[in-house]
């Protein structure tokens, strides 16, 4: 009997350990992301000093330096990386126990959100992966909309979360940025080699006026002194890539959300630079309190943004 009581004692300090553990390497990723104390202690609600002595924490148990100061933001150290790369999934996995843990058989957690294209053709197939794998009772309901769209279902309350571009987002919506998106001059095979010359004399297809990355479109060709001939505009990407690739005309777009027609020879991008870069990320209303799922999910997301190509942010 005395022996059973020691085994317990001894699994119940683990357990201990092990959700110490959870904290520090949630707080050393946090920084690790967001390249800031302050930030990082915003988002996951913990003070600076607590978030400084947990990577302290982490750098004397491994006896490496995880972190460095590079100017106003922080770098991490090749070991720092190594550790990023370890953690992230298994901070993912115990977020998942903890819920599978708190469910008490409870009905299964239910997401609804809606998505972009340029989301769903980055990493969201990669998240839904990854939430699955943690929490397989959950139920994730999306739909794909354009941005405006889904901001009014947002503050509707008809889904708990929007995938969107978050440029010019009601101020009553809190939002977490995922990744920066470049916008690029697609034409048909036969425009490949089309010059910046040749574009006044083409019909071009756009997003309308009343879409949230519209104005950055007009921004894009205006700093290329381009005054589009507009033959039509839509809101569905979709429909954009079916008319150029036809030939009708060429356009403007976020590059993730027609990169695999560029992939399969539909549609080319044209060989016109622009630096105009929208911004992508994660809205929600602020008055809701996120469930756990919510969180889970939103952790899977950042996990996966790091395997966007070429992407920094």
């Amino acid at each position: 009997m005395q022996m059973y009581i020691i085994r317990q004692i001894n699994c119940f300090y683990r357990l201990i350990n092990i959700f110490y553990m959870y904290h520090q390497l949630k707080s050393f990723l946090a920084i690790a992301e967001l390249k800031s104390v302050s930030m990082a202690a915003k988002r996951i609600h913990l003070t600076q000093p607590a978030l400084t002595q947990h990577v302290r924490f982490l750098e004397e148990l491994f006896g490496i330096r995880l972190i460095v100061r590079s100017g106003n933001t922080m770098e991490l150290t090749p070991e720092g990386i190594k550790l990023r790369d370890i953690a992230d999934p298994l901070v993912v996995g115990m977020d998942g126990l903890k819920t599978a843990l708190t469910t008490n058989g409870e009905k299964s957690s239910v997401v609804r959100f809606a998505t972009i294209d340029s989301v769903t053709h980055s990493i969201l197939a990669g998240a839904i992966r990854k939430i699955l794998a943690t929490e397989p009772s959950i139920q994730l309901i999306p739909s794909v909309e354009a941005s405006g769209m889904a901001v009014q279902h947002l503050l509707a309350g008809t889904i708990d979360l929007a995938l969107i571009t978050l440029d010019n987002l009601p101020r009553s919506l809190g939002n977490e940025l995922l990744f920066h998106e470049r916008l690029v001059f697609i034409g048909s095979p036969a425009h490949r080699s089309l010059r910046k010359d040749r574009l006044v004399n083409l019909p071009f297809i756009l997003f309308p006026q009343s879409s949230m990355t519209r104005s950055l479109v007009d921004e894009a060709m205006a700093k290329q002194r381009i005054v589009p001939n507009i033959l039509l505009e839509t809101i569905k990407v979709s429909a954009i890539v079916a008319f150029v690739e036809a030939g009708l005309g060429i356009s403007i777009v976020p590059n993730y959300s027609v990169l695999r027609d560029i992939q399969l020879g539909r549609i080319v991008e044209l060989p016109i630079r622009t630096s105009v870069k929208r911004r992508v990320g994660v809205a929600f209303r602020k008055d809701r309190p996120l469930s756990s799922s919510t969180i889970n999910f939103i952790q899977c997301l950042r996990a996966e943004k790091r395997n966007i190509k070429g992407n920094h942010d």
